[in-house]
């Protein structure tokens, strides 16, 4: 009886590897840095040099909005890849890209600048703030608010 069940155990074991196999399978296109793209993003400042929580919106200009939760705005030094300040400085900082990915321009609200960081949206409390989430685009007719 026990042989018996060992047999079905090791049977049930061999099918549900077998089986479990099929879905980690290697993939067939391996991933690869973006290296381009990478550097792009490497950004020295003045301006957004860093954050997290990315969403980007493409512009019917052919341009992309970027959206970032905490950031960092200010300067990098290009040899260190230093920041001044290991934290963040605002909660939110949104930019804009052209489609060659050649300009990348860090846009202000609030009475920001990259000498005098503020988020870009803000509350009316400093308690409060906003992250970032995704978005849209919609166009409306023109005269039409």
């Amino acid at each position: 009886m026990r042989t018996q069940i060992a047999n079905v155990l090791f049977a049930v074991v061999l099918t549900s590897s077998v089986a479990w196999a099929q879905y980690c399978a290697p993939a067939t296109s391996p991933a690869f840095p973006d290296n381009t793209f990478d550097t792009f993003f490497m950004q020295n400042g003045p301006g957004w040099t860093g954050g997290d929580s990315v969403f980007s919106i493409p512009l019917p200009s052919g341009d992309s909005f970027w959206r970032f939760s905490d950031s960092y705005i200010g300067t990098v030094n290009p040899l260190t890849r230093m920041r001044s300040s290991y934290l963040f400085n605002v909660h939110n900082a949104v930019s804009t890209t052209d489609p060659a990915l050649t300009t990348f321009t860090t846009l202000y609200d609030n009475g920001g600048s990259a000498t005098h960081p503020k988020p870009y949206f803000t509350t009316h409390s400093s308690k409060n703030w906003f992250w970032i989430a995704d978005g849209i685009v919609i166009q409306t007719s023109p005269g039409v608010k």
